[in-house]
């Protein structure tokens, strides 16, 4: 990291309360978010875990983390949000690049489809990823799902949108 960036993706969930003691990481790091409307990454979690708990599927972690990384760096940190990026990938990821200094490379938008070896261990969770060649190549977001049909569903959309609302409030404009 003293040479050039390094991306490092994580689910705040994972690392909240580790960053909650190590302000000290926050301030030397640039900090983004992505967000997704729960409606669409709920579903996706419950149909790999039905037993996921609201904690679990990140929002108000994402939150927190985010309001930390304000308060520490006295400037809103980058938010993408995963429709813009399928909606027209290579606007959003230019301007996330821009916002972040980093040059833009068109051809990191494509990839061989296979899943990397050090995410093995999480194959289950990846596996439109290791099918894939690119950023909304061959790629139709579906509609959301019903949240009548769904209870548990529902009341883990419902208790996670205002974090998610909060976020979005703040996020890139993608030209």
């Amino acid at each position: 990291a003293a040479e050039r960036p390094v991306f490092v993706k994580d689910m705040c969930y994972y690392v909240v309360e580790q960053l909650a003691v190590d302000s000290g990481f926050l301030r030397r790091i640039t900090s983004s978010f992505l967000i997704r409307d729960p409606r669409r990454a709920i579903a996706s979690y419950l149909a790999l875990d039905p037993g996921a708990s609201a904690e679990e599927t990140g929002y108000e972690a994402q939150w927190r983390v985010f309001e930390q990384v304000l308060a520490l760096r006295g400037a809103v940190p980058l938010v993408l949000d995963a429709d813009d990026l399928v909606r027209n990938p290579k606007a959003a990821v230019r301007t996330y690049c821009d916002a972040l200094g980093l040059p833009f490379l068109e051809a990191a938008l494509h990839w061989r489809a296979a899943l990397p070896e050090s995410w093995r261990f999480v194959a289950g969770w990846h596996g439109s990823l290791a099918r894939s060649t690119g950023l909304g190549v061959g790629r139709q977001e579906p509609p959301p799902p019903d949240l009548d049909s769904h209870p548990r569903l529902r009341e883990l959309v419902e208790s996670q949108a205002p974090w998610y609302r909060r976020l979005r409030a703040f996020r890139v404009s993608v030209r």
